[in-house]
């Protein structure tokens, strides 16, 4: 760019060029996982990691770690909540669910 534009229009278009190979390279990744597996990456990892965090979840220590991990979160800077919720989201929804239906079959 010409020394006439200024720098922060510069560094927009500089910041460009990393942001479409990241894109891209996520395109490329999600296209060869639902290419071999039939799911995407998303999918992938969700079936992948619904172990860890179900067993996460169902215990005292589980609890203590994700509370924990949002604490840590919230320490170095990045709103815990926001990252660490929406992996446990539905994990914690269908513990609901089933304390529910444990309620519900004791009262009847």
């Amino acid at each position: 760019m010409p020394k006439e534009v200024p720098g922060t229009i510069s560094q927009t278009f500089r910041n460009i060029f990393p942001f479409l190979f990241a894109v891209f390279a996520a395109v490329i990744i999600d296209t060869v996982i639902h290419h071999f597996f039939g799911a995407s990456f998303a999918e992938a990892v969700i079936t992948l990691l619904q172990p860890l965090f179900t067993a996460a979840a169902d215990g005292y220590l589980g609890i203590a770690i994700i509370w924990g991990a949002m604490a840590l979160f919230w320490f170095v800077g990045v709103h815990g909540p926001s990252i660490v919720e929406p992996a446990i989201t539905a994990i914690i929804y269908a513990n609901v669910e089933t304390n529910l239906q444990c309620q519900i079959s004791s009262s009847n």
